[in-house]
């Protein structure tokens, strides 16, 4: 059943999902234009109506926050927030008035910090405070620029100068078609001026007045804009109508309309700034055949209307001549160049003087060195991007442009005034703009820089390093990767990790050499691409060739048998478990992840080969017809699918056990490799969408695609999680919420800390939610953005680069650990074939449990066959209790082990017989709770490591697999009290040694990973640690025997101890060694009033506690054995018992709470309780650190309090609290211990009704130390651990 985390998982996959592919649904419903047409693009550009209903837009410009304004003529600036899909998939999320003036109607303008805005009325121009984030203005307005009222042109265009801060351009036109007062300066007309807006002081300026002139008789140049890499000013004019010529009416094609050059702003030098262009008496010449006595002229020539007031056509050739003309009337309204200069684009609005429309177009011009490269007598020098279909509707039914605008991303945004639309022009990747053979590139490369097959290339070189990295860090952490993949390596050979950077390195050279040498020779030179595309095609041969030629210096054993497993993986075979099976599927996944790759490869050596196209084109993915690429695409899906199938198929021929199951997990997997097929099929459906053979409508099409997107995406997530990483967060409550765990993992993580694993769960999720929508054809506009696809595919790579780390830790665990045997809870219960669990794991080695089997089993007796790369050493690592011995060595291992010289019997269990219980009620609680106990509890399985008879009632102790580490300490009686002592042991000689913190340099450090925690400590804060404790970290010394000269500064070594113990003990000594003074008396020492011997005292002791603290370290071990609540009760039913029943008792914190506390002096308990309270404790304080271990019904807990030494003056000598501070120093640096039973009924226990009756089994284990010494600031060491990040 689902639990609440599956849904929540579930709901924010598919909100990824529906924000990824939100962009491609708005596609889909794309709008209409108001006359039904959509304008015409030309080949290598797409464009698409963005934004309908504007009230007469006019200029365009882009906000600092990436939202557009759009000034409205008569209406006031608008400004848009576009929901962007990418490319042309855009739609307008939301719209906001800005300024709401009617007598603002053309021009508009940002300021470069994107905080003021400029616009101007007929008469004026102003300026506004402006927050780009709220799209809002602040205060009033300012008028900048006044006088500019007149009839008939009355747009006033703004320009803010980018080269020379504060000067703000303004355009004025003439009064009339043929404006006479324009020939007067005075009069301001016709005329481009520029004004330092950054300090007006005295009020506007005035037009007429005021100003730097750029240029006069300019009839009316309504397009402005500045070069961004020169400087130059350019603007458009739209010249006179209804001109004629000696009586001759020419007005059908001339004069043309011009774009003029007017100098520079930032300092650079222009003779000709501020002069005449020749209006109202001169024109530029368009189609000269139809002008009367045109002997004397070209396209561009200045011409004069008649031979009026001494105008002529001498006159006009010494006016300022257009750099470039163009068909008369097309009415060019704005000019905007690209970031690169290598573009002009501009809008023409469209004629309406003309008997046959000309206009009403976006076209573009090539520039270069900040000229245009046509010649001025040039008639072709534009290219035309977008067009009317047809005119026959304009002016008022068809597109016409007005304002231009770029966005960050290079995408064209164009205005259409008469029609109230906006729309954008995107530029294919790989498309080719026809120009005039003079032209150069543009921002755009006319053909991809690299192509296609050079990135899927360097995506295979990118895999190849990351599994070297993979490698390298699992090395690195003691996971034998070789040894799980059954590679056959050799001690003599450099690791795995080397040999795989070898090849990366190796394959990834010519790659980039092949990438540089291509871009050297082509410069972007559209034929030379095309030519030297052999040159990147090339790689892929040469990556063939180092495959198979036999380098012995390129890991040939390596590189065969990689081929050796690609070619049985390849067909859908799976090797046995011992012949490599975990191998075969780590590749078989890791080619689902390169099969959008593997596609587009096939797609650029389609274009390679076929006639007419280019490989460094858009990628056609229709080469090679609508069939093969989805196959391709679908080829690793359909080899997991039968290796799940011949899974199945040999788990219903083998042998039936509870361990193998049925097969359904391989079914189960198998049915998630098939839900990529649906996905692949409808991409490819919707890319060659065609309604009359498919009977679906493409938003329904979509909708479906959708829904196996958001099955698949969400499938393989929880199969990533739960199933290949064995975590718990789709387990049940119980399993997810355990306190053997951090919530939602898994016991045994290799890794150091639990944010890799959320981090990891996070970036499976995200990247699992998206990599279906590298199929989506609505996503094809990635292209236009370069390495769009490729980003998304090298996320994949990434993604996958992360799996292989928990996948392969995970089958590790698997292979090496199992439950534990030591495992209370868990271990030791029957399984459904009878036989116990803990049998099937006793020894286990490196069996491999694989990719689509329940963790912790193997699939076929093979499993269990020992590779040689994997056998771990015969010398158990640092802690026994996660080792496993191999199968040719159990008894000697168990001997070393599990059999020493038995220490002396210290903890018996309850002294009472068992009896048959023939009346339950009558009889006393003891006797029943044991002979319950003995019922409800499985039989011992450790053999005699216990050392208690048959007939012995002792449940067993915590510690199954060999003794408890403190059993490791010889016993003596004390040197107090004999038999009848309080302490009935005390060690004298100290722990065995520690064969390696010898090695350890005094100021040298050593990192521990505590479970998952990691430490640095130096030697000397080791040694300050209490012998149990040490004894406990290293029961069998740092390193193994016959490796104690291995230290390695960086060596990290794991350990299973509580890390929260540890830095309890760590701070409490920190919080004491701060509080020495230089020169502290010791402790307990008598007065020079009343001296009193301290012999008692041990001179080490005594001693070292001169200019140190004595510490007072007390553990409890607290082992409960649950009786069950009722008579039939199921297994996990118990193991949630028995957790709650921890948690009953991890509430009684109070230290002396579980001492049988009796009135009557010289009690056992009494002694204790008095002597400890004698040297530091108080009588209600609680355990310091108090927590269960991972798995096990065992509750440790830690005390420590300051050795008193406030026991001074004339009652020392007489003091008995000061006899029973000082039999404390007994036990320094010689740990005893205590052991007593209790029986016990808790209340209040989470899931059982009435109170349940526990065995309790407690052992404190009590110890002296120092701590450490006091040391001027700055401390030599600090003894507080170091959290590491991972890795």
């Amino acid at each position: 059943m689902f639990s609440i985390s599956h849904v929540s998982f579930a709901a924010l996959c598919a909100f990824l999902l529906s924000t990824s592919t939100s962009a491609a649904s708005t596609c889909s419903t794309s709008l209409t234009p108001g006359n039904g047409v959509k304008p015409s693009v030309a080949s290598g550009y797409q464009v698409a109506l963005i934004a309908t209903g504007l009230t007469k837009p006019r200029s365009i410009s882009f906000d600092s926050a990436g939202n557009l304004l759009v000034l409205q003529q008569g209406a006031g600036i608008a400004n848009l927030v576009f929901q962007d899909g990418g490319g042309t998939c855009l739609s307008v999320k939301s719209r906001r008035d800005v300024i709401k003036d009617k007598n603002l109607n053309h021009g508009l303008a940002l300021s470069g910090d994107g905080n003021t805005l400029y616009a101007s009325s007929s008469d004026a121009a102003y300026s506004w405070t402006y927050d780009p984030g709220n799209a809002s203005i602040g205060g009033s307005r300012t008028t900048l620029v006044t006088g500019m009222d007149n009839d008939d042109h009355t747009t006033r265009t703004l320009l803010l100068s980018q080269k020379a801060d504060g000067l703000l351009l303004v355009s004025r036109g003439s009064t009339s078609n043929i404006d006479a007062e324009a020939s007067v300066l005075a009069t301001g007309h016709s005329q481009i001026k520029a004004y330092n807006v950054s300090n007006i002081t005295d009020g506007p300026y005035d037009f007429s007045r005021d100003g730097l002139r750029l240029g006069w008789g300019l009839r009316n140049s309504v397009g402005l804009a500045e070069h961004p890499d020169t400087g130059g000013i350019y603007s458009v004019e739209n010249s006179v109508d209804e001109m004629r010529r000696n009586g001759k009416d020419i007005h059908q094609d001339n004069p043309g309309e011009e774009l003029n050059f007017h100098g520079y702003l930032n300092g650079t030098t222009y003779t000709a700034q501020g002069s005449n262009y020749g209006y109202p008496g001169c024109f530029a010449a368009w189609k000269v055949d139809e002008i009367p006595n045109n002997s004397n002229l070209t396209v561009g020539s200045q011409f004069a209307i008649d031979n009026e007031n001494g105008v002529d056509d001498a006159f006009c050739a010494q006016q300022i001549a257009p750099r470039i003309t163009f068909q008369a009337h097309m009415a060019p309204l704005d000019i905007v160049f690209n970031d690169s200069g290598k573009e002009a684009w501009i809008s023409f609005h469209g004629s309406w003087d003309r008997s046959s429309t000309v206009g009403y177009k976006l076209s573009v011009i090539p520039f270069s060195g900040g000229e245009p490269v046509a010649a001025p007598n040039n008639n072709t020098a534009t290219t035309d991007i977008l067009t009317n279909s047809n005119n026959s509707a304009c002016p008022k039914q068809c597109l016409r442009p007005v304002g231009i605008a770029f966005d960050k991303q290079g995408r064209l945004f164009l205005s259409s005034d008469s029609t109230g639309e906006i729309y954008v022009v995107v530029r294919d990747q790989a498309s080719t703009t026809t120009t005039t053979a003079t032209s150069t590139s543009s921002t755009f490369s006319p053909r991809s820089s690299t192509s296609h097959a050079e990135k899927e290339q360097a995506l295979y070189s990118a895999g190849v390093w990351a599994w070297g990295l993979n490698l390298h860090y699992l090395s690195f952490i003691k996971i034998d990767v070789p040894g799980l993949i059954k590679y056959p390596s050799r001690p003599s050979l450099p690791p795995q990790h080397r040999r795989t950077y070898r090849v990366a390195a190796t394959a990834t050279f010519p790659l980039v050499a092949s990438i540089f040498l291509f871009w050297i020779i082509t410069h972007g030179s559209p034929s030379l691409v095309i030519a030297w595309e052999i040159l990147p095609q090339s790689y892929l041969f040469l990556l063939i060739i180092i495959f198979i030629i036999p380098f012995q210096q390129l890991s040939r054993t390596g590189r065969y048998w990689f081929l050796s497993i690609l070619k049985r993986v390849s067909i859908g075979r799976i090797a046995e478990a011992h012949d490599g099976k975990f191998g075969d599927i780590l590749l078989a996944d890791v080619l689902t992840s390169y099969a959008k790759v593997l596609g587009d490869l096939f797609i650029s050596a389609c274009m390679f080969l076929s006639f007419g196209t280019s490989s460094t084109n858009k990628p056609d993915r229709s080469c090679g017809g609508q069939i093969i690429v989805p196959l391709i695409i679908s080829v690793p899906s359909m080899i997991r699918l039968r290796q799940c199938l011949i899974e199945y198929s040999r788990v219903k021929k083998g042998p039936k056990s509870a361990s193998s199951g049925w097969g359904g997990q391989h079914l189960a997997n198998a049915l998630k490799y098939s839900t990529a097929f649906p996905v692949i099929i409808l991409s490819a459906l919707q890319r060659g969408y065609d309604p009359t053979k498919i009977g679906m409508t493409e938003t329904g099409l979509f909708r479906l695609w959708l829904f196996f997107v958001f099955l698949n995406s969400f499938y393989s997530f929880y199969w990533d999680v739960a199933k290949d990483w064995d975590l718990t967060l789709f387990s049940t409550t119980a399993e997810r919420n355990s306190s053997e765990h951090p919530w939602g993992l898994r016991r045994h993580m290799h890794f150091h800390a639990k944010e890799v694993y959320y981090v990891a769960i996070i970036i499976d999720l995200m990247l699992r939610c998206t990599w279906s929508l590298k199929l989506s054809p609505h996503l094809d506009h990635f292209n236009d953005l370069e390495g769009g696809i490729f980003a998304m595919e090298l996320l994949e790579v990434f993604r996958r680069f992360i799996w292989i780390f928990f996948r392969v830790e995970t089958e590790w665990i698997r292979s090496n650990r199992g439950p534990p045997q030591d495992d209370i809870i868990l271990a030791n219960f029957m399984d459904r074939d009878g036989s116990s669990v803990s049998d099937k794991h006793s020894f286990r080695t490196s069996a491999v449990a694989f990719d689509d089997e329940p963790p912790y089993t193997e699939s076929s007796p093979e499993s269990q066959t020992p590779s040689s790369s994997s056998l771990p050493s015969l010398s158990p690592p640092p802690f026994s209790s996660l080792y496993f011995p191999p199968p040719s060595s159990p008894d000697s291992f168990r001997t070393a082990l599990v059999e020493p010289d038995p220490p002396p019997e210290f903890c018996p269990g309850p002294s009472v017989e068992p009896t048959e219980v023939e009346n339950p009620a009558a009889t006393s609680f003891a006797t029943s709770v044991e002979s319950e106990t003995k019922a409800a509890l499985p039989k011992d399985t450790k053999g005699d490591s216990s050392h208690k008879g048959a007939e012995d009632g002792e449940p067993p102790p915590p510690y199954t697999e060999g003794s408890s580490p403190l059993d490791s300490f010889t016993y003596v009686m004390a040197a107090t009290g004999g038999p009848t002592s309080i302490i009935t042991q005390v060690q004298q000689g100290g722990g065995p040694p520690l064969n390696t913190l010898a090695d350890v340099g005094a100021d040298e450090q050593i990192t521990l990973d505590l479970r998952g925690t990691r430490f640095v400590l130096s030697r000397d804060e080791l040694l300050t640690l209490p012998e149990f404790v040490l004894l406990s970290l290293f029961p069998n010394g740092l390193l193994p025997d016959g490796q104690s000269n291995t230290f390695h500064d960086g060596d990290i070594y794991p350990v299973d101890y509580d890390p929260g113990s540890l830095q309890y003990m760590l701070d409490f000594f920190r919080n004491v060694a701060q509080t020495i003074p230089s020169s502290s008396p010791s402790p307990v020492a008598p007065s020079t009033e009343n001296p009193t011997s301290s012999e008692a005292s041990p001179g080490s002791a005594r001693d070292m506690l001169h200019d140190r603290a004595g510490i007072i370290v007390l553990r409890e071990d607290l082992d409960f054995y649950a009786i069950p609540p009722k008579a039939e009760i199921d297994q996990p039913e118990m193991i949630e018992v028995k957790r709650a029943a921890g948690k009953a008792l991890l509430r009684q914190d109070g230290i002396f709470s579980g001492l049988r506390r009796s009135e009557e002096s010289g009690t056992t308990e009494q002694h204790l309780i008095e002597m400890l309270t004698a040297g530091g404790f108080q009588h209600n304080d609680s355990w310091g650190h108090r927590a269960s271990e991972p798995n096990k019904a065992v509750i440790c807990s830690l005390a420590l309090a300051r050795l008193r030494t406030d026991i001074r003056g004339s009652d020392l000598a007489n003091s008995s609290t000061f006899g029973m501070a000082q039999k404390l120093l007994l036990f320094w640096r010689k740990p005893a211990r205590r052991c007593w039973w209790e029986g016990v009924e808790l209340e209040n226990v989470d899931g059982v009704e009435g109170k349940l009756k526990v065995w309790i089994r407690r052992v404190w284990t009590l110890e002296m130390v120092s701590g450490l010494p006091p040391a001027p600031p700055p401390p030599l060491h600090d003894i507080s651990p170091f959290l590491l990040a991972p890795g």
